[in-house]
């Protein structure tokens, strides 16, 4: 062999087989789905499923979740689109309607009946992602239309109500996400790792009612992640997370409090729509616990590798890979500024109430289908607080999907 042959290209064989278009819509039939199972408001549960698919280029992509209540049968659901054909930016389609409910009081504070919020938003945004080899850095702009039905148990309530939960208000919203992230994944470990993740959200919303506003909000979310090598085949995490949300005065939303987070279905980096991924998360606490025009969130996570059985259970289609858990200490609350205070905000408290919480989670890695991974947890909550409820709350005991935060 002579150096010349050394840097000779193969020849390359030729084919005659007919060229075709390439064609995504078969790849997007939805190849698996997953349960969903978490703690509802006022003791209700929510139960459902949520599917995903993706073509073999990546160009189309769709995630959606349905959710049922149990005490009112009342359904919610999330959907997401995203097309990347383009390369740059992503287009983003995506659309969410979810439920709310709080007591409605007489004059003698006491319970008389029921508030039922309704929901509906769709969204369209363009993102420009950065990757580097260590950071990652998007932004997103976009706009939504939300709308707002209100219902009373008993009806004839709604007859009382302010004209306003009678007109079914709407509210284009134009927003502005960024991101930045140089946190570290390493292939066996449990937990990102070794770095920060910062996201804020910018939202301008107009009201389309009899007395047009206009108003803004913010959220800030930062988390941190520092690994220890402790001798396991993993890392250890001590992971830390604080959010805060703050709207001004002519609030025409409020920001809720209280619940698990769990997967997402995400419009667009750092910005998601409906209510399964929670920014004001607290466990053991009721989704919607506490709302106001400002919200705060922390928590502090230590968690731990156990197990790496990498293999199937017997004969059942499930492969788990690893095994991990948790111990957490979190807080968090929503609530109205003093003065001067919006009309949304009327009967609400004016200072924060922090609904805080300690348990733990045993975390499994595993996978319906060979190849594809889900995060399944395992985990227990105790309140410590009652957060400015009637009484603390009992033990919530539960099942939850992705990674908390």
């Amino acid at each position: 062999t002579n150096a010349s042959d050394l840097h000779r290209v193969p020849d390359i064989d030729s084919s005659t087989a007919p060229a075709t278009p390439y064609r995504a819509p078969r790849q997007l039939i939805p190849r698996y789905w997953e349960p969903r199972f978490e703690s509802g408001q006022r003791g209700a549960r929510l139960y459902g499923f949520y599917t995903e698919s993706q073509d073999m280029l990546n160009r189309h992509s769709y995630g959606t979740q349905v959710v049922r209540d149990s005490r009112t049968n009342a359904m919610s659901y999330d959907a997401s689109y995203a097309y990347r054909g383009f390369g740059q930016p992503t287009i983003s389609l995506g659309g969410a309607s979810h439920w709310l409910y709080g007591p409605i009081t007489n004059a003698a504070n006491q319970v008389i009946g029921e508030l039922q919020q309704r929901s509906r938003a769709v969204s369209v945004a363009l993102s420009l992602a950065r990757p580097r080899f260590r950071t990652s850095s998007s932004v997103s702009l976009g706009a939504s239309y939300q709308q707002y039905e209100y219902f009373t148990n008993p009806r004839p309530l709604i007859q009382t109500a302010a004209p306003f939960y009678r007109s079914k208000p709407s509210f284009p919203v134009a927003f502005l996400a960024t991101g930045f992230s140089n946190v570290k994944r390493p292939a066996l470990s449990i937990s990102a790792e070794d770095g920060v993740q910062v996201n804020s959200t910018l939202e301008q919303d107009w009201a389309r009612t009899d007395d047009p506003v206009s108003s803004r909000r913010g959220i800030v979310d930062v988390r941190g992640y520092r690994g220890f090598n402790f001798g396991a085949r993993a890392h250890h995490v001590l992971a830390i997370r604080t959010a805060f949300g703050i709207a001004d005065r002519k609030a025409l939303g409020l920001f809720s409090a209280g619940g698990g987070s769990g997967s997402t279905v995400e419009i667009v980096p750092g910005y998601t729509i409906g209510g399964n991924r929670r920014t004001f998360s607290t466990r053991g606490f009721a989704p919607g616990s506490q709302a106001g025009t400002r919200a705060l969130a922390a928590a502090v996570e230590a968690r731990l590798p156990i197990a790496y059985p990498s293999r199937g259970v017997r004969i059942l289609p499930v492969f788990i890979d690893r095994v991990s858990a948790t111990t957490f200490i979190e807080t968090a609350g929503a609530w109205c500024q003093r003065a001067p205070t919006p009309k949304i905000c009327a009967g609400r408290p004016t200072s924060l109430r922090g609904m805080t919480s300690a348990g733990g989670e045993i975390i499994f890695d595993a996978a319906p289908r060979f190849d594809f991974l889900s995060r399944f947890r395992l985990g227990v909550a105790q309140p410590l607080t009652t957060g400015g409820l009637p009484r603390k709350p009992g033990t919530d005991v539960y099942i939850d999907f992705g990674t908390y935060f």
